[in-house]
């Protein structure tokens, strides 16, 4: 039985071509992944695939071009390079879902080109698919606008990135904003992809001032079943320091992934379960060439995914904000997120003194993958130290959410780019604003002195014009 049979029938995904199925029995081209910049140079050496694959040179970049798709969210499989007989077994790294956000300035010449191309690209994707050509290299416009914070006009994808770019963008607004995707990040170096990234951006004429780090996931994969992992927590043998943990899976006896946490997350699930239930066949395609093997797809290998997932918040508790800050800190991260944050314990949890107990052989081979796995930068390996944001209170907390509806509110209702009428708009709606609590404290405190109200009143809207204030810078 050949490989698309296997696939087709086995897997029931026979949407995979035969061009894909002959690629895993092809040799693989030498691709030398050797960093480009400096700052990042100390990676350990390891077959990584190349980060753009090769794209068609020539065309128009202001042409909206008819071309094939380079898969539904932007990796050719025919512009792939081929499967070596032994796979890499590249089993960790970063996972689809890192975004980062740029702050800079766009030369004005290049940037209203830009306009022009991603405007008939949108334009053209209403009614069919809106490809493009930058710099030899295809996009794909979706036919909606992104929420990232806030709206962003174009949304388009290449070769595994989403790209967000905002129309109208100022000091509050990140000018350009982008989300790696699993595909483009399976058997690539992170660090090397971002810095294709970065020199992709200053091409096309955004000068980067500054970026934020808003996610990162973190993520190994070892040859062991899920319910290994699943049947320890529910014993209880595991130390965290989160809540919120749930459990999914078609029944009880039948559990594939366990979650934990919110900002700081954690995941573990069966990844073999989650690729074969089909509908990622891209996916599918590029892991068993760069991650498992041949061997792994024609048997019933076990596979379980740990990932931890960090948010904008987390990020900076831990003082991380770059790429750069990343790399120096991700060897100390993983170390604390797997020893210090969560881990299985060899015995039952004890009542106290729990920081004592052995972690589990299970849990001390994935700590290990992740060590070996995030390495950091050579001889510039930073520790991480946690800084534990305060706890807001639950006025804070309304407080907080008020100002952020009435800045979403002024963003898509006043034009900011008129300073003057913009300060005009923004004053009326404080008014209405001043008027309406006003009202609703009538309504409800029928029994104070209205020069009370009057004055807590005021209190109230110059505090969340204050925390308005501070939530837009």
């Amino acid at each position: 039985m050949d490989f698309e049979q296997v696939l087709g029938e086995k897997y029931k995904l026979g949407v995979l071509s035969k061009e894909m199925v002959d690629n895993l029995e092809s040799p693989e081209q030498e691709h030398d992944a050797s960093l480009k910049f400096p700052s990042m140079l100390g990676r350990p050496e390891r077959k990584w695939r190349s980060v753009w694959g090769g794209f068609p040179e020539g065309g128009d970049p202001k042409q909206i071009a008819d071309v094939a798709p380079i898969t539904n969210r932007g990796g050719s499989f025919s512009q792939v390079e081929n499967i070596d007989f032994e796979c890499p077994h590249i089993m960790g790294g970063y996972d689809g879902g890192v975004e980062i956000g740029f702050n800079g300035v766009w030369n004005e010449r290049k940037f209203s080109d830009l306009l022009e191309i991603l405007q008939l690209a949108k334009k053209k994707s209403v009614s069919s698919v809106g490809y493009f050509v930058i710099n030899d290299q295809y996009f794909r416009m979706f036919p909606f606008s992104g929420v990232m914070g806030v709206t962003y006009n174009y949304v388009f994808v290449g070769n595994g990135v989403t790209f967000y770019v905002h129309q109208t963008p100022s000091k509050q607004i990140q000018p350009i904003r982008i989300r790696f995707n699993a595909e483009g990040l399976i058997g690539v170096d992170f660090f090397e992809k971002y810095i294709d990234v970065v020199n992709f951006i200053s091409r096309i004429g955004f000068s980067i001032e500054c970026e934020k780090l808003s996610r990162v996931d973190m993520q190994v994969m070892v040859n062991r079943r899920v319910s290994d992992f699943i049947n320890s927590i529910l014993q209880q043998r595991y130390v965290c320091n989160a809540k919120r943990a749930s459990f999914h899976g078609s029944g009880v006896f039948n559990l594939q992934t366990f979650t934990l946490g919110t900002d700081l997350q954690l995941c573990i699930y069966d990844k073999r379960e989650e690729l074969f239930s089909g509908g990622q066949p891209e996916k599918l395609y590029l892991m068993v060439k760069y991650c498992f093997g041949k061997d792994w797809l024609l048997s019933d290998i076990p596979c379980t995914r740990i990932e931890f997932r960090l948010r904008r918040d987390i990020l900076k508790d831990f003082d991380i904000n770059t790429c750069d800050d990343l790399f120096d800190k991700e060897n100390s991260l993983v170390e604390y997120l797997t020893t210090r944050w969560f881990r299985l314990l060899q015995e039952d949890r004890k009542k106290t003194h729990t920081s004592r107990q052995a972690s589990s052989e299970i849990w001390r081979e994935v700590s290990n993958e992740f060590l070996k796995w995030f390495p950091g930068r050579e001889g510039h390996r930073k520790q991480v130290k946690r800084n534990y944001r305060r706890v807001s209170s639950a006025n804070d907390m309304l407080l907080l959410q008020a100002a952020g509806c009435l800045a979403s509110f002024i963003g898509k209702n006043v034009d900011i780019s008129d300073i003057d009428s913009c300060d005009v708009r923004v004053n009326d709606i404080m008014d209405k604003l001043r008027v309406r609590i006003q009202d609703r404290a009538y309504e409800h405190s029928k029994n104070l002195q209205i020069s009370s109200r009057v004055v807590k009143t005021n209190e109230i809207v110059d505090s969340v014009s204050e925390v308005s204030d501070w939530s837009a810078g």
